[in-house]
């Protein structure tokens, strides 16, 4: 690409907001990408397998295709032929957060479109205004949605222009809103969404349903609550007779909050249940053609509803009644893990519904479920005896800067003990409150459910003062209770399969103390050991299809990301994305010997990337793997070495009872009492997600 474009993922959807209008203007998605060619196709083919590559996440061959359609249509001398190419490049951008070279993008598309092509103006138009607000620029918005109105009301296609007025009264209202427009903006959002339900009449029931819905939505804004309700309702009754779930379950959800403000707690908590119970239909549907992301479409939605019914706990009469309150505030939760992993690998499939209930087997554990709202945090402690509700009072902006000062501090040895009153005041909101049910239980070990910012942080490092939480627990991080896969528990292993980059391959630097790591784990168990030029992507793929092993370890550079496609892990002829683990190793979980333990020793994560993190989690979830160790950041491979060497000799020894996570415990233990290791950088980026017998 060249330095002045760069290449993204996504595009720009026409209709902005929470409206779910089918495909862009521009472009449409096909099965299989065809092999096109510049110099012959139409700037619609282009468009079509531009947008094709795109959805597959080949962003690169995107760009290009883009790219060399512009300079083709310049170097024939009809540079107005660029201007919707230049319209898709800058959806590209923005959907990969570069505004200002989607806004430049636009900008060049606005002068090329031919005068009489109004459509297409308006969609530029529209598409550049929204850059300009998430850039929170304010200079010359206001001219420019007033030109999009008038280019707009010159269309001639009566269900695209629908389409349109719904864009613009929403960027109307996300201006006045966000950047503090005047108060008539609101108006001009109310003009130009009744504009596009006058549209809409007779042609479309889902653009009826959005029109109204978004009136509704304005109502809401201002707090009257009556007009909000009714016409909320009416979009409901368009979107039930068109047969649209995607819009539904956002009436059903818009009427439980409007009836919540208005101290209806049952009646909302109905409505909460209905959009809850929609969108599991078309949740991914909905995900997909998103223009924003599943964070903030989607998952509010699960904690509102969670939110409502913790308020209900204090209000119930019998023990009984409470159990199952907080049971469903669990199982609503619970809707959420499942719906993160699906979201973050595209994949409907990704969760194995034959996974098991995590409480089967707890044991001795004690499972600590957070649940994090906007003003406080409530934990749901689950022990033997049932769940009990405790409340810390601490708003999640302050909360989640805690968490991002404590990452920082001890992926940094020299920063000393700067860690200390974050890691305590993070102990004193999450685990204090918890202390007395946890001592009183005999509890030995300790197994967390995080979910935003949390995952992003090792929380062995929580401090009460004096000790650890790793010193007093072995700590298990799950990726939810039902995403917990079973475990083969005391037996040996059987043969392993030991994987290993110790030389510098493709630019990342030589790990020379991997080969320690790889000796150690040989002394232990019979392994498979495959070094270097012998531990290639392929020759991972023929050991799993061949032999049936159920420990398997990879010591080499790995990332997780926020896009799951640009997860890896190195190997020394290629990289290993995590669609292609999976593909290794999913299928041995429909097999008698799936894999019990899948050991990941050189990955890291970006800090405060919560998406990343969670790709660390679910790869335990979409690989079929019972339990997975990985670590947080890149550390010293030298302490490395030595914690996953002990590691394994603790889990041979038995000195955990078998028990992966009493094993990590104590190897953690071993290295913090090293003087080179005290510092929880070195000890405590490592994680077992997942089963841990």
């Amino acid at each position: 690409m060249s330095p002045t474009r760069i290449c993204a993922c996504g595009f720009v959807w026409i209709a902005v907001g929470a409206a779910l209008l089918g495909r862009p203007v521009f472009g449409a998605t096909g099965d299989v990408c065809a092999n096109v060619s510049v110099d012959e196709s139409s700037e619609t083919e282009l468009l079509r397998a531009a947008d094709c590559y795109r959805s597959e996440g080949n962003y690169r061959q995107s760009y290009t295709l883009l790219d060399e359609g512009i300079q083709h249509v310049q170097a024939k001398g009809q540079p107005q032929l660029a201007a919707p190419l230049l319209n898709d490049l800058g959806r590209l951008y923005m959907a990969q957060d570069e505004p200002l070279y989607a806004i430049a993008a636009f900008d060049d598309a606005l002068r090329l479109v031919a005068p009489h092509d109004s459509a297409l103006r308006a969609s530029v138009g529209l598409n550049l205004a929204r850059a300009l607000i998430e850039q929170h620029v304010s200079g010359g918005l206001k001219g420019r949605l007033a030109t999009a109105g008038r280019d707009i009301a010159e269309m001639q296609d009566t269900s695209l222009k629908s389409r349109y007025y719904l864009t613009l009264g929403t960027l109307y209202r996300e201006a006045q809103m966000d950047l503090g427009m005047p108060a008539v903006w609101r108006v001009r959002a109310h003009d130009s969404y009744t504009r596009a339900l006058r549209f809409a009449n007779g042609e479309s029931g889902a653009l009826q349903s959005y029109a109204l819905g978004y009136i509704g939505a304005l109502y809401e804004d201002e707090e009257r609550w009556g007009p909000a309700l009714a016409y909320t309702r009416k979009a409901a009754l368009a979107a039930q007779r068109e047969g649209s779930d995607a819009s539904l379950y956002q009436w059903q959800w818009q009427s439980g909050r409007i009836l919540r403000a208005q101290g209806k707690p049952d009646e909302a908590l109905q409505a909460y249940r209905l959009a809850n119970d929609t969108l599991a239909n078309v949740r991914l549907d909905v995900a997909d053609r998103s223009d924003r992301s599943f964070h903030r479409d989607v998952s509010p939605l699960y904690f509102e509803l969670a939110d409502l019914l913790l308020a209900r706990t204090p209000l119930l009469a019998s023990n009984e009644a409470i159990q199952q309150n907080l049971l469903d505030v669990r199982s609503t939760l619970e809707q959420l893990k499942v719906a993160e992993v699906e979201d973050y690998f595209e994949d409907e499939c990704a969760v194995n519904e034959d996974r098991t209930q995590l409480e089967q087997f707890a044991g001795d554990a004690a499972i600590v479920y957070p649940v994090l709202l906007e003003d406080r945090i409530e934990l749901l402690l689950s022990l033997p005896g049932g769940l009990t509700q405790f409340t810390t009072r601490i708003d999640q902006q302050t909360f989640n800067n805690t968490i991002r000062q404590l990452r920082l501090a001890i992926e940094d040895p020299a920063s000393g003990d700067a860690y200390r009153p974050y890691a305590e005041k993070l102990y004193e909101w999450l685990i204090a409150p918890l202390d007395a049910a946890l001592a009183e239980a005999n509890t030995q070990t300790v197994v967390l459910v995080p979910g935003g910012a949390l995952r992003t942080l090792p929380l062995a490092v929580l401090h009460d003062g004096e000790r650890f939480l790793i010193e007093k627990y072995a700590v298990v991080t799950s990726a939810g209770l039902t995403l917990t896969g079973m475990s083969k528990g005391d037996d040996e292993p059987g043969m392993m399969l030991v994987n290993g980059l110790t030389e510098s391959v493709g630019g990342f630097p030589a790990l020379p103390h991997v080969a320690d790591e790889l000796d150690s784990i040989a002394a232990l168990y019979p392994a498979q050991v495959n070094r270097d030029a012998a531990f290639t992507a392929s020759s991972i793929e023929t050991e799993l299809a061949e032999k049936p092993y159920r420990f398997v370890h990879i010591a080499t550079h790995g990332q997780f990301h926020s896009d799951h496609r640009r997860s890896f892990l190195l190997a020394h002829d290629d990289v290993i994305t995590m669609d292609r683990l999976e593909d290794f190793l999913g299928l041995r979980q429909y097999v008698s010997q799936p894999i019990d333990l899948l050991v990941l020793s050189a990955c890291q994560t970006a800090v405060g990337d919560e998406r990343a993190a969670l790709g660390l989690a679910g790869v335990a979830v979409k690989s079929g793997a019972a339990s997975v160790v990985a670590s947080l950041w890149l550390i010293n491979d030298e302490s490395t070495a030595t914690l996953v060497s002990e590691f394994y000799r603790q889990l041979k020894n038995g000195n955990g009872n078998g028990n992966k996570a009493k094993a990590l415990q104590n190897a953690q233990l071993v290295l913090m009492q090293d003087e080179r290791y005290t510092h929880p950088n070195y000890w405590a980026p490592f994680l077992l997600v997942g089963n841990w017998l």
